[in-house]
């Protein structure tokens, strides 16, 4: 058959098939430089997600740890207004990242949970700014009722911590098969141009 072609023919069909080939190797580079590229937005959107809740462990953790020692001062309200206005700081940024969270969360489910997150930290709030009361007019008279007091709150925002962590746990997570399938992607874009 190509025989029959001439020269200029059979140059032609030389360069559709180098032109084809060199096509199909520019569609597949290209969609490979796409998977990795959503592979890395994943890996970056899920590494901001894990951080922003560890901070939210964090700054739950804080709340929880200085609440106790304006239960030691008792007796002592501006010792306990100290440690009070650091709670309440740290309730602040609580509050900053439960936003910054829900901001960048794109699942509605997940979005639901930050919802109720931010209902359990207003009942803590409710709960502790009673036991602060106490402490600063005299209610309590010893660090014990102020723990006692404390327990309400402490079991509201105890399954919210453990969310948390499972919520951090799922994001490292999601970032790390996020990266297996960017390097997945990478060595497919890279074999292929080769």
């Amino acid at each position: 058959m190509l025989k029959n072609l001439t020269i200029g023919g059979r140059l032609a069909l030389g360069f559709g098939v180098v032109l084809t080939l060199l096509v199909v190797l520019a569609i597949s580079g290209y969609r490979g430089l796409v998977a990795t590229g959503d592979s890395v937005t994943a890996i970056a959107a899920n590494n901001d997600l894990a951080s922003k809740a560890q901070e939210l462990i964090l700054a739950l953790t804080n709340m929880r740890r200085q609440a106790y020692p304006a239960a030691m001062e008792v007796g002592n309200p501006r010792g306990a207004q100290e440690f009070i206005n650091i709670v309440k700081e740290h309730r602040q940024l609580f509050r900053t990242r439960l936003d910054e969270v829900e901001e960048l969360e794109s699942q509605a489910k997940v979005k639901e949970r930050v919802r109720a997150w931010r209902r359990a930290q207003g009942e803590y709030e409710t709960a502790v700014d009673g036991s602060f009361a106490g402490i600063l007019n005299g209610q309590f008279k010893t660090p014990q009722e102020v723990y006692a007091s404390y327990r309400t709150a402490i079991g509201i925002m105890a399954p919210v911590e453990a969310e948390l962590v499972a919520y951090v746990t799922e994001k490292v997570d999601l970032a790390a098969q996020a990266k297996k399938a960017a390097e997945v992607a990478g060595a497919q874009t890279q074999q292929t141009t080769l």
